[in-house]
Order: structure tokens, then sequence, then C-alpha cells
């Protein structure tokens, strides 16, 4: 699963992505929730290539941030902004079906 740090906010691919792969070339029209609960690498095909993704519920997230000894301050799923989808209303109500992001942002305590 993809993730970084940028100063106090966290990244990380959304569960939905990372829990069940279709195995389909062409644009997802469904997002199956599968296996959320088993956790760790899955390989996909993404980009033109075999990539690792580590799964991890949103609870895990929020877990590792409250463990590192941070407060969560606020959580954003990041939903797509129609300004960036050059008037293709298809692939916008598509991208609006789940979240593709998750950002965690948390205080030092």
């Amino acid at each position: 699963m993809s993730f970084a740090w940028w100063a106090d906010c966290f990244f990380g691919c959304s569960s939905r992505l990372s829990s069940y792969d279709a195995g389909t070339r062409e644009p997802r029209t469904n997002w199956i929730v599968d296996d959320y609960f088993l956790k760790g690498p899955r390989q996909r095909n993404w980009l033109g290539g075999s990539v690792t993704w580590f799964h991890r519920t949103v609870e895990d997230y929020v877990d590792a941030l409250v463990n590192a000894g941070f407060a969560l301050s606020a959580l954003r799923e990041c939903a797509p902004r129609e300004e960036r989808f050059d008037g293709d209303l298809a692939e916008l109500a598509r991208r609006r079906r789940v979240p593709l992001f998750l950002l965690l942002s948390g205080t030092r305590i």
C-alpha cells in the first residue's frame, strides 16, 4: 500500500482499493471489499507493472497514529473535484463512488 508522511499528515491508498483486485485492465465499475481484514502484501498490476501493495484497515492506520504519540486531528477521504475532470461527468461520477485516498492528520501529544 502506498503511504507517505508530509509534515503532520499521513497519506494511504484507500483500503477499498487494496482489499480486492478484479484482475482486469478495464476502468473499474465496481469496488468490492473482500478479504478486508486479511492484512499484508497484495500483488497488483498497476500502471503497466507489478506492484506490491500492503493492505491495512482504517483501524490499523488510526491505531498506528495514536500509538506513535499523536492525537487524530483530521481525517479526509479526498472527494474528487468536478473542475479536475474537464467536463467528463461520467468519469467524475465513477470516481465519486468510493474514496481513493485516506489522509490522516495528527497532533503530537
